[in-house]
């Protein structure tokens, strides 16, 4: 949740210094081109051309920064992780134990199932999860209510 709240803090930074960026920019361009227009400026074609594709190329990075941190923020972490492992009441491992995750608010369903050494490990969006565990010859076992958090592992083990 905190590495959420701090790239959400620097995208938002980075996005207002990119519109600040943009608007000094503009507002340069509209001087100029003033200053141009009304004889201002008594520089000579090839000044005047380098000086406007100096400000296009201000301009061109000043707009790159600011989409860039915007494509940059999606590429964060998006899910959250269950791991766990199996036993039985005497302590040996039980492999291949079916381990249903079913997202509370949207019925969404994951399933992973237990390898040789009962272990398991599923990843999911945050949210609250039913987790149901079940293989034949046992009784299926089932946990009401399991947050998950953003970025963050979750460890529930089964005996």
């Amino acid at each position: 949740m905190f590495l959420y709240i701090v790239s959400n803090l620097i995208y938002f930074l980075v996005r207002t210094l990119g519109i600040f960026l943009v608007g000094v920019l503009a507002w340069t361009l509209i001087v100029t081109a003033k200053a141009i227009f009304q004889g201002e400026s008594m520089n000579t074609r090839r000044r005047e051309r380098g000086r406007a594709a100096s400000l296009l190329l201000c301009f061109l990075l000043s707009l790159g920064m600011l989409l860039v941190p915007a494509h940059i923020a999606q590429a964060q972490e998006s899910t959250g992780t269950i791991l766990g492992q199996l036993v039985d009441p005497q302590g040996g491992v039980l492999p291949g134990v079916t381990v249903t995750l079913t997202n509370v608010k949207t019925a969404r369903v994951t399933s992973a199932v237990t390898d040789g050494g009962g272990n398991y490990r599923a990843i999911v969006e945050p949210g609250a999860y039913k987790v149901a565990f079940e293989l034949s010859g046992f009784a299926r076992q089932e946990m009401p209510e399991v947050n998950v958090f953003l970025g963050r592992t979750f460890t529930i083990n089964a005996t």
